[in-house]
């Protein structure tokens, strides 16, 4: 009897390929992505005068921590995977110092606007729809003279994510905000935080 009708058959093209992968997985990767999109978006076109409350940053960061990086992980993995896919298909190594750079700048690129979408994007979404007029305190870290490609006019403050920055302030309100000065911002939101209008000295 001939053996050579049970060898193994060799993988199709789309075996091991992120296409074959179990359903659950491919909407767990839509989920992130989709995490990712509305952070970005939110962060870039919306919220340049909202802040989040201290009280909020501290009880949201571990989770945003967590789920900003398991987001950056995984859309890093898939992009991982489809480097392994394509040296598979066509026969070609992919350089790794330009492949692990590539990952490197993914993680950063990817958890950031994730982590903000819990950190100021939600509230500021909420705030936007169902705020009242609140105060929160604050202390201003500095008033920067130099725009930055996204903020204008930035003011920087203590205590807040190294991305959390309040922009596009008119000049007459930032003279009068000094480094170290304690203010208490006033405007429409939540106990989350809100979006800044105006300010009193407490």
């Amino acid at each position: 009897m001939n053996d050579e009708g049970l060898a193994a058959t060799p993988p199709t093209p789309h075996e091991h390929t992120i296409g074959s992968a179990p359903r659950w997985i491919k909407y767990l990767v839509v989920l992130v992505f989709l995490l990712w999109a509305v952070g970005a978006f939110a962060d870039i076109y919306f919220f340049k005068r909202y802040l989040p409350s201290h009280v909020w940053l501290e009880t949201i960061e571990p989770f945003a921590t967590i789920l900003g990086a398991v987001t950056a992980l995984i859309c890093t993995l898939c992009v991982f995977l489809g480097f392994r896919d394509e040296e598979r298909r066509t026969g070609k190594r992919t350089n790794d110092v330009f492949s692990i750079i590539i990952l490197i700048v993914m993680v950063f690129v990817l958890y950031f606007p994730t982590a903000n979408l819990f950190r100021r994007g939600l509230p500021a979404m909420i705030a936007s729809a169902w705020g009242d007029q609140v105060e929160h305190p604050f202390v201003i870290g500095d008033v920067d003279d130099r725009d930055r490609k996204h903020c204008h006019r930035p003011i920087v403050l203590r205590d807040m994510p190294v991305t959390t920055t309040l922009c596009e302030m008119p000049s007459e309100f930032r003279a009068q905000l000094q480094p170290g000065m304690s203010v208490v911002f006033i405007g429409k939101g939540t106990w989350m935080g809100l979006f800044v209008e105006d300010f009193r000295i407490p």
